[in-house]
């Protein structure tokens, strides 16, 4: 989907994460949310090359910065949660800040989170 002018559908999502899930049911599937940015652009984004792309703005912090393309993934991912068992990853988490963030953008949803902060060391 790294190929496409504009951002898969809501069902377009839904659909995909429900074929994957019907073939490994009962076991869960962890979906990871998009970790666009370094390099992963779409040309959907109209993203500008970065100095140092693999430590900057990609993982969360663009799911953060491009707030309807994240929305939409976790509505779908949400969706196909009813009736499969899902698991969400987010990628690049770094501070409390995001955290916080993300789990007011899931907001009223009952989401089961497990937090593992990596990231790469700097030296």
């Amino acid at each position: 989907m790294l190929d496409r002018m504009i951002p898969p559908t809501e069902q377009e999502q839904l659909e995909f994460y429900h074929a994957i899930a019907q073939i490994i049911a009962p076991h869960p599937l962890t979906i990871r949310t998009a970790d666009l940015g370094a390099d992963k652009l779409p040309p959907y984004l109209n993203l500008e090359p970065e100095a140092n792309p693999f430590l900057g703005c990609r993982g969360i912090r663009q799911s953060l910065a491009q707030p309807e393309l994240f929305k939409t993934q976790l509505r779908a991912i949400l969706r196909a949660s009813s009736q499969f068992n899902l698991r969400l990853m987010l990628p690049m988490i770094s501070c409390i800040p995001q955290i916080i963030e993300i789990i007011s953008e899931l907001s009223l949803q009952e989401v089961m989170a497990e937090c593992r902060i990596k990231t790469p060391l700097i030296r």
